[in-house]
């Protein structure tokens, strides 16, 4: 009976110093990684000063369930203007964003109003010293609208670890029938868990190693 009581103080012991009663999490184990609601994060645009949203409303500046500006597969109604700027991309040869890197550098090009959404045009921009504020220059960023490469001793098999769809791990974002690298291969734009909006953590470079053999 003693040794009985004396294992269950030791097991509360240890579960107490565990990665999830210490608000941690694994980063090689993504059934450990937080998720959290968009509600209280920065992709909530009522959380913005300057913004005024019907009864508060958290999808309606990017979604909408009827008359979308964009409906199909690939534009999951959206509702928010997309941005006409021009950009300078990582390779000099690479054509500009499309799909749905166009989409989030519809707020974050610092340009585009957040609030230009449902066909209004809004008057509130990423303030600029923020790290949000993209700008024009994508120069020094990962790139963006490119084809994952083909596995080897650079890359990864996409197939080992993408988690295609799911709110967690990185991903390919299917575009035209290509496999491709785009914002949200990185990003969950719903999810601010980790971060940043991050699919995989910084920790160890976690999210790096998904892609890249190294």
């Amino acid at each position: 009976m003693k040794r009985a009581w004396g294992l269950a103080v030791v097991a509360v012991v240890v579960a107490a110093f565990t990665p999830a009663a210490l608000g941690q999490y694994d980063p090689y184990d993504p059934n450990t990684w937080p998720l959290e609601s968009i509600v209280n994060s920065a992709h909530n645009l009522n959380n913005y000063p300057g913004i005024d949203i019907p009864l508060n409303q958290v999808c309606l500046p990017c979604h909408v369930p009827h008359n979308a500006l964009q409906a199909g597969e690939e534009n999951v109604l959206w509702n928010h203007a997309e941005t006409g700027q021009t950009f300078e991309m990582y390779y000099s040869g690479a054509g500009q964003p499309e799909g749905t890197s166009k989409k989030c550098l519809g707020c974050h090009d610092g340009v585009t109003a957040l609030d230009s959404y449902g066909g209004t045009q809004g008057s509130v921009v990423i303030d600029p010293d923020s790290k949000a504020n993209m700008g024009t220059d994508l120069s020094n960023d990962h790139p963006i609208g490119i084809e994952y490469p083909a596995p080897g001793d650079d890359f990864n098999d996409p197939n080992e670890f993408m988690s295609r769809g799911n709110s967690l791990g990185v991903r390919l974002v299917s575009f035209s029938g290509v496999e491709r690298v785009e914002c949200n291969s990185c990003h969950n734009p719903h999810n601010p868990g980790l971060g940043n909006f991050l699919r995989a953590p910084l920790e160890e470079s976690v999210i790096c190693l998904e892609c890249h053999n190294k």
